[in-house]
């Protein structure tokens, strides 16, 4: 059961600073590996392309990436190339990987089941991980579906020095 091993966190934040509150996380936390979910394909690479801007080794895998793309991509991740995977539901299924510190829900996820198929890919074997959502105020009902889909309320967590405005 991934709510054993995986600290869960969700973080209110306006659409506009998503991606700098991105970088923030990557920053301050200690991130290892990470795999960051997205809704949408598009938005998968435009997530990848700016944090390879700003010098974060990521990569996406998503289903407008042929098989050998995609199995590159994982390679790459596996063996350390690229510490970001920047994922869609779809692609994330099957991957294994051990050492992925990070779960972004850089999206929160529409259905309960995504969430947990999403922070499952952390906290295994014998290992502790961390799943942290990002929350728009449109995103208040699926976090609530979520909790009550697992039973536990997730933590509310704010970062120091990451100025936003409250949801």
């Amino acid at each position: 059961n991934p709510a054993d091993t995986v600290e869960q966190a969700a973080c209110l934040v306006d659409e506009a600073a998503k991606i700098d509150l991105l970088y923030h996380v990557l920053d301050t936390e200690d991130v290892n590996n990470v795999i960051i979910f997205s809704r949408t394909k598009h938005r998968a690479d435009r997530i990848t392309r700016r944090l390879n801007q700003e010098g974060y080794a990521a990569v996406a895998i998503h289903s407008n990436r042929s098989q050998a793309q995609r199995q590159k991509a994982l390679q790459g991740f596996k063996h350390g190339r690229y510490r970001v995977l920047v994922a869609t539901d779809i692609a994330a299924r099957g991957i294994d990987v051990d050492g992925i510190t990070h779960v972004i829900n850089y999206d929160t996820p529409n259905l309960p089941e995504s969430y947990i198929h999403r922070i499952g890919r952390t906290g295994r074997a014998e290992s502790t991980g961390r799943a942290i959502t990002f929350v728009t105020r449109d995103d208040m009902g699926y976090l609530k579906q979520i909790e009550s889909y697992t039973g536990r309320k997730i933590q509310r967590i704010e970062y120091d020095g990451f100025e936003q405005r409250r949801v």
